[in-house]
């Protein structure tokens, strides 16, 4: 399985605010859904066995976008650009443990 959807998997697995069915990843990383619900269980058992050791309690998370403004960039790279806000940045996502 390539890296790339297992990044995907991961993603969708801890932006739910509950649990994922397999049926999202299915549709969306286009694998079957036996081995959605293998990723997801194995990404699970990973959390699960270092989550304790990583942070001893709450945690605080923020994400970011870095990159230019629009309106500093030339009109050739504007015009190029797709999308609003965060297109053509980088997304930084800080973890802090607030024990």
């Amino acid at each position: 399985m390539p890296l790339r959807k297992w990044a995907f998997a991961i993603y969708l697995e801890m932006t739910s605010l509950k649990d994922v069915s397999s049926m999202k990843p299915h549709r969306d990383i286009r694998v079957t859904e036996k081995a959605v619900w293998l990723m997801l269980h194995r990404i699970l058992e990973a959390w699960h066995t270092e989550k304790a050791s990583l942070f001893s309690g709450p945690v605080e998370v923020d994400e970011a976008c870095i990159g230019g403004l629009r309106k500093n960039m030339s009109r050739t790279k504007w015009a190029n650009l797709e999308g609003r806000g965060a297109a053509g940045k980088a997304s930084i996502v800080g973890v802090k443990d607030i024990t």
